[in-house]
């Protein structure tokens, strides 16, 4: 197994910091060579855990386990308890597992609260006051006289027409400008049947005034 190099152990004191209050270091090591492979510079074990080490180094913070942790440096922490470690592990690996089915069960939720509720907006009955399928208001937009007028249609596809004509989607909405003078008139049609209307002197709403669709 890789060991520490020979000059960190030959100023092992002034490599080994014990912990003089909470939160302090613990150990202290100008180089960490691990078992797999790994060389940490500038290092600071900040924890030591049953499964291993926690530690700062020269470019960031890593965890170290057991079975990588040479035997020098864990006879400095003063040694393991393996079956501690195991234990440990377990615990983690059963944490992570109910976690994993935690998430899994409420993306399952969420999915379902999704369609559910998809299907509910699609089979509810929706009533539409046909009066609030026009709204004209004459306003000033780039310092000219406009028209704003907001459209919002029903169950069926909806035209509006001002000299030119805009076609909708059932229950799709808009808001657009148009240039007018001081008379105006607006008119909303389903098919052949004109079911809204606004003039620059009054709005009709034809119909009744609530309509199931």
């Amino acid at each position: 197994m890789t060991a520490l190099v020979e000059r960190g152990m030959r100023f092992l004191p002034m490599l080994l910091m014990l912990a003089g209050s909470a939160g302090a270091q613990i150990l202290k090591l100008e180089i960490l060579r691990t078992v797999d492979g790994k060389t940490f510079t500038d290092v600071n074990v900040t924890a030591k855990r049953p499964d291993g080490i926690s530690i700062t180094h020269s470019v960031g913070t890593a965890r170290v386990k057991l079975e990588h942790i040479p035997p020098k440096v864990q006879a400095m922490l003063g040694g393991f308890d393996r079956d501690a470690a195991r234990e440990a592990r377990a615990k983690d690996e059963s944490a992570l597992a109910a976690a994993e089915a935690a998430i899994t069960r409420q993306l399952a939720a969420m999915k379902e609260g999704e369609a559910t509720t998809g299907a509910a907006r699609k089979t509810q009955p929706r009533f539409v006051k046909n009066s609030d399928k026009l709204t004209v208001k004459p306003v000033i937009y780039g310092g000219v006289r406009c028209l704003q007028i907001t459209v919002q249609a029903g169950a069926n596809p909806l035209s509006v027409r001002f000299g030119g004509s805009r076609s909708y989607q059932p229950w799709e909405t808009d808001v657009f400008y148009t240039r007018c003078g001081s008379e105006y008139r607006v008119t909303a049609w389903e098919g052949g049947t004109m079911v809204d209307q606004e003039t620059s002197r009054a709005k009709t709403g034809l119909g009744s005034d609530y309509k199931l669709r």
